[in-house]
């Protein structure tokens, strides 16, 4: 019997979701910071790489059918692809977003209310994320009909509350430097990799519902629309938001500025709120970069017979790199990200490139 097809709506609600993670809400935070009045212009900087380049990662991989080696292939071949994509999933999930997630989470809900030590507090979010895993028959309507719209509420009040008493302060950059690093900034969120992988891991899990490639392809491209656009908005009102209170927000590190913010607008009882906001964030993202991560394994490194490890195997990765500190995970991610990044970037164009050359062939012929 063939599961039901989701709607383009929940693709894309499941999309926003699995992008929007911890670090999608500090660094927007932390570009509104040093913006003040020049906040549109970070915020270009920031969608152009956190957005514009990750929206042509999902319509690459949308095209290869959730297959992201195809991708790769077109400029290596298959083997040192895969070595290649081993260093991208290292780099971007057990130690980059996998641990920051878990730390963030700790960090933010530590600021509001009592915590466990973050050894049993990362024992206990993994131990959700491989519920939410194992229970992948229902993992797209989770992510797209509850933990988004409850995600979107909680960020939702938190920026209507910084909107409320606001004062715009004058820029701490020129316009270019601000534009520069909102744009290497951008690199840090890691999504032109989770636009290949996370939407891979979607793609695969709606495969069994759809008979035609063409439905699956434009129902994918119809929701990262939906996705693309929430993003987009979200991150222009969180630039803005934090521009409005910079005042108190310069000088404290990244990790601390979504507590502060909400402190500071809704007061120590509803800053809770922004608490959950990013607990949820991280959550969902986890999820995502976790199957990402097992799947490769169950792959490529374990045998058949052992690919019930895979899952374990990345959720102990996680665990072990989570006990870091955020500044030294984001010391690790932020010079690999200045090499990885734009290696990326050239290979997905390179791979729609062909794609439109073969279409242009095909039509003339």
């Amino acid at each position: 019997m063939r599961p039901n097809k989701p709607s383009y709506v929940v693709v894309g609600l499941a999309l926003f979701s699995m992008f929007f993670g911890s670090g999608n809400l500090i660094f927007p935070l932390m570009l509104g910071r040093d913006a003040g009045s020049a906040f549109l212009v970070s915020a270009l900087g920031f969608i152009l790489s956190a957005v514009i380049i990750p929206c042509l990662g999902i319509i690459a991989i949308a095209f290869a059918e959730g297959d992201y080696r195809k991708i790769f292939n077109m400029t290596f071949r298959p083997h040192i692809s895969n070595i290649l994509i081993f260093i991208v999933l290292l780099s971007f999930i057990p130690f980059g977003a996998g641990p920051r997630c878990v730390v963030l989470a700790h960090a933010s809900l530590g600021s509001f209310m009592p915590v466990p030590s973050l050894w049993l507090f990362s024992l206990l979010f993994l131990a959700l994320v491989w519920y939410l895993i194992y229970d992948r028959r229902h993992l797209i309507d989770n992510l797209g009909k509850i933990l988004t719209p409850l995600l979107l509420v909680c960020v939702g009040i938190m920026v209507i509350s910084a909107f409320i008493n606001g004062e715009v302060d004058p820029p701490t950059a020129s316009n270019l430097a601000l534009f520069t690093n909102s744009l290497l900034e951008g690199y840090n969120t890691q999504d032109l990799f989770s636009s290949l992988f996370f939407s891979s891991s979607l793609i695969l899990l709606m495969k069994s519902a759809f008979s035609q490639k063409k439905e699956l392809i434009f129902t994918t491209l119809k929701g990262s629309v939906v996705g693309i656009v929430l993003l987009t908005i979200l991150y222009v009102f969180l630039i803005a938001s934090s521009s409005l209170h910079s005042d108190i927000l310069i000088g404290h590190s990244g990790v601390d500025l979504v507590s502060i913010l909400a402190k500071h607008t809704l007061g120590a009882h509803w800053g809770l709120v922004a608490g959950f906001a990013v607990a949820l964030a991280c959550l969902t993202t986890a999820v995502a970069l976790i199957m990402a991560f097992s799947e490769f394994i169950t792959a490529q490194i374990v045998v058949k017979k052992y690919h019930r490890l895979a899952v374990p195997i990345s959720l102990l990765s996680v665990y072990l790199t989570s006990l870091l500190s955020f500044d030294g995970i984001m010391a690790l991610i932020s010079p690999l990200m200045k090499i990885i990044y734009p290696l990326i970037v050239l290979i997905v164009l390179r791979y729609l490139y062909k794609l439109w050359s073969e279409y242009k062939a095909n039509k003339t012929a």
